[in-house]
């Protein structure tokens, strides 16, 4: 049985640009080269962003989540992890942490308080106060919001346009190789300017910047480099870092909205108030909502291009779509709006 799985999961023959490679070296090569060429920043330069009227940390909150590591929560994160878990290519699972934690602590703790690396206890901290710094329209990772709000939201504006016959547009947005692409030096800086101290940024700084990757290709590891961008899938810290930066869009998305260059769908609240609602974020998913006008979906092409120049995060055009709300006829999104530029 073993060796009947490992035969379905060896990879024989690749295909690149119409060549076969079946050499065992080419094929490894090959892949390490993808991984490289992922994680490689293809700018030497950025706009910079001015996030415009960010919520900020306190100085007390600061002051919080730069104090010195506890035993107790040092001992708290580890016991949180998958125990078949290792964190590092010595191969030590977290069980090992966990069980033999009496023999360990001393030289644990040590190393936790040297270097400031433990990811899931930072995690655990800025669980703490990242609500404050999101705004409603981000529904992921953030205790009492849930994907089911954006649900029934989404479902509340599609139904007052129709209900009201307003012609009305739904953009629905995926963002390419979402993790991969956040460049370091946005990130950092809306963090900055979010009021974290640079202790903190320090830190966060030096998770994602010294992480190394080696790729499994047919059961051995192969190639160990390291990245220029992007944020470390499986790591408990990336989901908060990642919708952190979408920031970035909400707010770019907001400002247009209050300069009335995008119009969302309006629904009525339990006062009897009616909401404009321009977009809803689910991490990397986006909803975006306006009016059936050609100019419109231009201002939200102008939003999404300046987006990616200034965070390296591109949407990938190939799997978004949008739907009109009249008739609900799905179709490409963005097509007439590339045709014509």
């Amino acid at each position: 049985m073993a060796t009947t799985h490992k035969r379905f999961n060896t990879i024989d023959k690749l295909m690149v640009e119409g060549v076969s490679v079946t050499d065992s070296e080419e094929i490894k090569g090959t892949i390490i080269s993808y991984y490289q060429n992922l994680y490689r920043e293809t700018e030497q330069w950025r706009p910079e962003f001015n996030v415009q009227g960010a919520e900020r940390i306190t100085q007390e909150e600061n002051v919080w989540l730069q104090r010195q590591f506890e035993e107790d929560e040092v001992f708290n994160c580890i016991k949180s992890c998958a125990s078949d878990k290792a964190p590092g290519p010595d191969g030590f699972s977290m069980s090992f942490f966990q069980i033999f934690w009496e023999i360990l602590k001393t030289d644990f703790m040590n190393a936790v308080r040297q270097f400031h690396e433990r990811h899931e206890i930072e995690k655990k901290r800025l669980k703490k106060v990242i609500g404050k710094l999101m705004n409603n329209h981000q529904m992921a990772f953030i205790q009492g919001r849930q994907i089911m709000d954006a649900a029934l939201i989404e479902s509340e504006c599609v139904d007052s346009r129709i209900k009201g016959e307003t012609p009305g547009i739904m953009c629905k947005l995926d963002i390419e190789k979402a993790y991969d692409h956040v460049n370091w030096k946005f990130l950092l800086n809306i963090l900055r300017q979010m009021g974290f101290g640079d202790k903190w940024l320090k830190w966060i700084g030096f998770c994602i910047k010294t992480v190394r990757f080696s790729i499994l290709v047919n059961g051995e590891p192969a190639g160990f480099f390291p990245s220029e961008r992007g944020l470390r899938q499986g790591d408990p810290l990336s989901p908060f870092l990642f919708i952190l930066a979408m920031e970035g869009l909400n707010n770019m998305i907001r400002v247009a909205n209050q300069n009335d260059w995008i119009k969302g769908f309006n629904i009525g609240n339990q006062s009897g108030v009616n909401l404009q609602i321009c977009h809803l974020l689910y991490a990397d998913d986006t909803l975006i909502f306006c009016d059936a006008k050609a100019e419109q979906v231009s201002y939200i092409r102008v939003v999404l291009v300046i987006f990616e120049a200034i965070s390296g995060l591109a949407m990938n055009w190939g799997k978004a779509a949008s739907s009109k709300s009249r008739k609900w006829q799905i179709f490409r999104c963005w097509q007439a709006s590339c045709n014509a530029r």
